[in-house]
């Protein structure tokens, strides 16, 4: 059962989306509550801006967020509010530092520490940043400039996620545990694929802009010609793995409303079972919508899968 709490109580909310995606990961949470301002003795909560909101799956607690908008009418009927999680302050907060030495993790804790907010568990790389230097970017922005760094040794993607009111760091694509059947929890799915995000030739240079080296798909060149990205060699990384990692192949994109299930959020991963429309497979979730109304759990989820590159020369 879901609740959503404001000072320790819970709302009769009527209808309340929960949502994000991989690439603006602040979720949030809008909810409509019932508003009577004339009759006597009708408890309206007190809900101001900046108050604290929370979401509950039972006793499983999924959001935590700050009220960052409200909307009221003069007549009878609902209140609307927005909560959005504490990663809508590195969303907004910006800085300009210079960072030496530091591993990603590091420097998630510092910048975390500018926007007043807490860290929780990061996704630990090894690697040591040599130099970053940030002008007027975004402390989240900053997070993932750190991490991407760390991706050409670890071949690993990564996401900040918000773990109650501290900032995460995890690996992106961990599987959520979902698996949807169509005919029993899909209700609606559309489906595509293109070749937007191919890469098939990475061009390998070193500091000086020089070409040191090539790495190509050589099927994906043969059937849709050069799509080609640089790479500048850096101290103590293998250029050649740290070049195959900028490889995409053919992106497949499915939309998919289905029988709500929490587990289902950004930057997570699920099974789609689809033999019509060719979706059965693993699938990234890149953008998730819950909604609850009158107890009824629904879900639009947007996922992705892209083809990883095995024929390299």
């Amino acid at each position: 059962m879901i609740k959503i709490k404001h000072n320790g109580q819970s709302l009769d909310f009527s209808k309340a989306e929960w949502s994000g995606t991989d690439n603006q990961c602040s979720r949030q949470l809008a909810f409509e509550i019932p508003w009577d301002p004339y009759t006597k003795g009708f408890k309206n909560p007190k809900i101001k801006l900046g108050d604290m909101v929370s979401m509950y799956d039972g006793k499983k607690l999924l959001f935590v967020g700050q009220i960052t908008n409200r909307e009221k009418q003069a007549s009878i009927g609902t209140a609307s509010y927005t909560a959005m999680d504490f990663m809508n302050h590195l969303l907004r907060s910006t800085t300009t530092r210079k960072f030496k030495n530091m591993s990603p993790e590091l420097i998630t804790k510092s910048v975390c520490s500018e926007a007043g907010v807490g860290v929780s568990s990061l996704a630990k790389t090894k690697v040591n940043i040599p130099l970053l230097f940030a002008e007027d970017q975004s402390l989240y922005d900053i997070i993932i400039r750190a991490y991407r760094k760390a991706r050409a040794h670890t071949k690993k993607n990564y996401l900040p996620v918000m773990d109650g009111k501290k900032v995460s760091v995890v690996v992106k694509g961990a599987d959520s545990g979902a698996i949807l059947d169509q005919g029993v929890d899909i209700t609606d799915a559309s489906y595509s694929d293109n070749i937007e995000n191919v890469v098939n030739t990475v061009k390998i240079v070193n500091e000086k802009g020089k070409k040191v080296g090539i790495i190509k798909a050589d099927k994906s060149r043969k059937l849709y010609g050069i799509y080609q990205a640089t790479y500048t060699k850096e101290e103590k990384v293998d250029a050649k793995k740290a070049a195959k990692a900028l490889l995409e192949g053919v992106t497949k994109e499915a939309s998919v409303t289905a029988i709500g299930r929490t587990a289902c959020v950004s930057g997570k991963s699920l099974t789609i079972r689809d033999k019509a429309l060719g979706l059965s497979g693993k699938f990234y979730i890149a953008g998730d919508s819950h909604t609850f109304d009158n107890g009824i759990h629904t879900m639009q989820l947007d996922l992705e899968w892209r083809d990883t590159m095995e024929s390299v020369s």
